[in-house]
């Protein structure tokens, strides 16, 4: 998780803003389920095993924050 944290700008934003909201630090923040979650999701994205176009059209971005509108 430290990895992508360091070369994916999009996970680091968002694990940044769920540690200032919940006032905990990073390493706490990687034990919990949704930063878990919100790896795996970056991480496909990363790997091409899926697209952010894929997520967005079918509404599956929303537990990550997203808008389902």
């Amino acid at each position: 998780m430290q990895d992508l944290y360091k070369t994916n700008n999009n996970f680091k934003q968002y694990v940044d803003k769920y540690c200032v909201k919940h006032k905990i630090d990073r390493e706490t923040a990687f034990e919990h389920s949704v930063i878990r979650n919100a790896f795996e999701y970056y991480k496909h994205v990363n790997d091409g095993k899926i697209s952010v176009t894929e997520i967005n059209a079918g509404c599956g971005g929303a537990e990550l924050g997203g808008d389902c509108k």
